[in-house]
């Protein structure tokens, strides 16, 4: 596709993508640079703007000639954009166009000849599953078509992997359902999440339905112990010949139990715990392991808090903390990738200050999206 086909309405305007798909060494806890610096907050603006409470995951990043584009879930208009050339100034959150109907709908972005869009469209009679779109600029996007259907309720990992020369999209595996709906069966635990793999070497048209159970948590961790971890956003990536993986995983403990889960009533309990990313690398993308055990990938310690407050959703869904005494992160959602930018490594992730199950949606007291150095000469609003 030559420039000209560009189509741009923000600072990417008329230009040609550019993502480094350079090796790195494993991040650890121990490699990362200063302090994560918040982008957009719900709280108190300090990154720049506020955004109402309306923050949602990230859904995108991609680097365009020096000017870096953020996709994320905006709330009431779905998918906004923002842009920096520096990760200090940013333009006002810009919402993309999706086809009449599909308006409000959270989609992942991402650029291999031409624009990309993919997600789930919700309230939309027969759109269930994965559904593609292509876009001229990335802001208005058109409808190609059904892809396959699978668990929906987290972001997709989806990328073009030229060393397999495909497209792969890394998933959420369904806890409670049979294996020919992406579930586990009769194996129990059957409520466990693990990833799962669908592929196709072209965009448009109906993906072969492989549903590889690529990670099992079983495989990772005691399920005979009170913690069950399981995989919650797969968060895959392809850095050079390495898959590399940041999945952002639940800490399940089965002393902690949220009763009446969203006004479900008494019988619908759930298990909560902190929520936050590790690393994980393959070779060829289907066989995973950790690279630093259980320890978290991003920072926790400027995240971390009392579980003992008062915050605004106690009393409505549940009565009381499940852990006053625990002193813990709530949940971080990193995006999969590390981004290339003037000279830097970055990751940025999605925070919120509640611990799963913990709160009614969007009634957290800090929403927010960071970015976190983690190796390079560059410096952030340098």
């Amino acid at each position: 596709m030559s420039i000209d086909a560009f189509v741009g309405k923000g600072l990417v305007g008329a230009a040609l993508l550019s993502l480094a798909l350079t090796a790195v060494p494993a991040l650890g806890v121990s490699d990362a640079g200063e302090d994560p610096i918040v982008i957009v907050s719900n709280s108190d603006g300090s990154g720049g703007f506020t955004d109402e409470k309306r923050v949602g995951a990230i859904s995108g990043v991609e680097v365009i000639e020096g000017t870096l584009r953020m996709y994320y879930g905006g709330g009431g208009p779905g998918t906004v954009f923002i842009e920096t050339e520096d990760l200090k100034d940013w333009t006002s959150p810009m919402p993309i166009e999706l086809p009449p109907g599909m308006e409000g709908n959270t989609i992942g972005v991402f650029y291999h000849e031409g624009w990309k869009g993919y997600g789930r469209i919700r309230d939309v009679d027969g759109l269930s599953g994965m559904q593609l779109f292509t876009s001229p600029d990335g802001v208005t996007f058109e409808h190609v078509g059904w892809a396959f259907d699978w668990k929906m309720d987290t972001m997709y990992s989806m990328f073009w992997d030229p060393i397999a020369g495909e497209y792969r999209s890394y998933g959420r595996v369904r806890g409670d359902r049979g294996r020919d709906e992406g579930g586990w069966g009769d194996d129990e635990p059957t409520g466990r999440r693990g990833i799962s793999l669908h592929s196709n070497p072209t965009w448009e048209g109906d993906w072969e339905n492989k549903g590889q159970i690529i990670a099992d948590p079983k495989d990772y961790w005691d399920y005979d112990e009170d913690i069950r971890p399981e995989f919650y956003v797969p968060n895959v990536f392809l850095d050079g010949d390495t898959y590399r993986a940041f999945p952002a995983v639940i800490f399940s403990d089965a002393n902690r139990v949220i009763t009446n889960y969203r006004n479900r009533g008494s019988d619908s309990t759930r298990l909560t715990g902190p929520v936050y990313p590790i690393e994980m690398e393959s070779s060829d993308g289907l066989h995973f392991t950790r690279v630093n055990g259980d320890e978290p990938m991003t920072p926790l310690e400027p995240h971390e808090r009392y579980s003992n407050f008062d915050p605004p959703w106690y009393g409505e869904d549940n009565t009381e903390p499940t852990c006053p005494e625990c002193f813990e992160v709530g949940q971080l959602y990193p995006y999969g990738d590390i981004i290339e930018f003037n000279g830097a490594r970055y990751v940025f992730y999605f925070y919120r200050d509640d611990t799963h199950y913990e709160n009614p949606a969007n009634e957290t007291l800090e929403r927010s999206i960071y970015v976190c150095q983690i190796g390079g000469s560059g410096e952030p609003g340098g």
